[in-house]
């Protein structure tokens, strides 16, 4: 899907298998341990070798989320059981980008794409004073998209894709799980009812402001990656990742209109 790296199917006869690049050297098998503890946790693929910096994992049968949607409350069971293990298992001392710096990405995210006006309520509403202590980062999942987890034939939830978007080509890097719980919330509408769910559920030391500061920069993180993937597109894969970036500028906009600084 538009900004997506190039995989591979292999197959030996009844047999299928995932490839796709890791990464050489310490890179490679990092990765390869956080999808092979992925694995054991119940979330993801069996891991089946590391070679020449290609993870290959056992492909899986299933439906995506989005063509296979489960009941709101299981949804959030679903994603509570997953972000409380990445938050309890993917610890780490990586930098990620600060919130002074995630928030100039999202105002000019903003001002590039909506309107100045609209680019001044979000640094307004940014500068607004967050906890002052230091949360605990974590390799961030960062795709938390439909089509990014599986539902298979028996009902099982796994999630694809999940080992090294914390560090893409791209400012985000490691953050608090805080990040992810603000993606959770804006890929599946989650209401302030459902999120206090969620929170509730992970009985980890959330803090909720951060989330409130997250969601608008995910959202003009999201916004900005969808609009640049579709300015190097053309016809119709020019159209479907428009209305991709579209996706995440209509609740900005929404965001933004009915935020109180």
């Amino acid at each position: 899907r538009g900004t997506e790296r190039r995989k591979f199917l292999a197959s030996a006869g009844r047999d299928r298998w995932l490839v796709k690049f890791a990464g050489l050297g310490e890179t490679g098998l990092r990765k390869k341990r956080a999808a092979a503890m992925l694995h054991e946790a119940g979330f993801g693929s069996q891991v089946v070798a590391l070679c020449h910096g290609f993870l290959v994992e056992r492909w899986i049968d299933g439906s995506t989320m989005d063509q296979a949607p489960l009941p709101r409350e299981r949804l959030i069971a679903e994603l509570t059981n997953y972000l409380t293990w990445r938050a309890l298992n993917l610890r780490t001392c990586e930098p990620g980008a600060s919130l002074l710096a995630l928030a100039e990405m999202a105002v000019s995210n903003a001002s590039e794409a909506l309107d100045e006006k609209r680019a001044a309520t979000l640094r307004g509403w940014l500068s607004k004073p967050t906890s002052a202590h230091v949360l605990q980062r974590v390799e961030i999942d960062g795709k938390l998209q439909p089509w990014e987890f599986l539902v298979r034939a028996d009902g099982t939830v796994l999630k694809t894709d999940a080992v090294d978007h914390c560090r893409a080509h791209d400012l985000i890097g490691c953050q608090p799980i805080e990040w992810d719980i603000a993606g959770a919330r804006v890929e599946y509408g989650l209401s302030d009812s459902d999120v206090r769910t969620l929170v509730e559920g992970m009985e980890l030391p959330i803090d909720r402001d951060h989330i409130g500061f997250f969601e608008p920069c995910y959202l003009a993180f999201q916004l900005g990656l969808w609009s640049t993937a579709a300015q190097s597109e053309n016809g119709g894969e020019k159209t479907r990742l428009a209305e991709m970036a579209d996706r995440y500028r209509m609740p900005l906009i929404r965001f933004l209109d009915e935020c109180r600084i």
